[in-house]
């Protein structure tokens, strides 16, 4: 119908990281290309899907959380905010509920109202397990348009 609203998706997702290193439960970890500038690779889409896959050798605990934070670049035009800690998450963006199993498990959210540019860091909250080398985060940029 002309003039509803419709979900428009980027062509393809962006990776964010191929082949994480190891986060130790509790730990943040930075995804070594995780910059993303919404202005620029995103097509000014305001939103995203984020999707994690991995495998862990010792099974996690049930619905425990690995969290997505963001660390926003040149917010003032020139002045970038502090790199996520553990205990002081830069700008909370969204998680992943993990299950407990060794087999690859891929888990995914939607985020609202991305930062124009940022940085992305996973923190491994409490999965009570380390984050094995190998794992990897893509995004798809989304944004909703009335229909043709």
């Amino acid at each position: 119908m002309s003039g509803e609203i419709i979900e428009v998706r980027a062509a393809s997702a962006i990776g964010l990281e191929g082949a994480g290193s190891a986060i130790a439960n509790g730990a943040v970890g930075v995804m070594t290309s995780g910059r993303y500038a919404k202005q620029s690779a995103g097509n000014g889409f305001p939103d995203a899907q984020f999707a994690l896959t991995c495998q862990f050798s010792v099974a996690p605990i049930k619905n425990s959380i690995i969290a997505v934070y963001a660390r926003p670049m040149a917010v003032d035009g020139s002045n970038n905010t502090q790199a996520p800690e553990a205990t002081r998450p830069t700008r909370f963006i969204g998680q992943f509920v993990v299950n407990d199993v060794t087999t690859q498990q891929t888990m995914e959210f939607v985020a609202n109202d991305l930062p124009w540019d940022a940085w992305y860091y996973l923190h491994n909250v409490n999965t009570g397990q380390q984050l094995p080398v190998g794992w990897s985060v893509s995004i798809t940029p989304r944004t909703f348009k009335a229909a043709p």
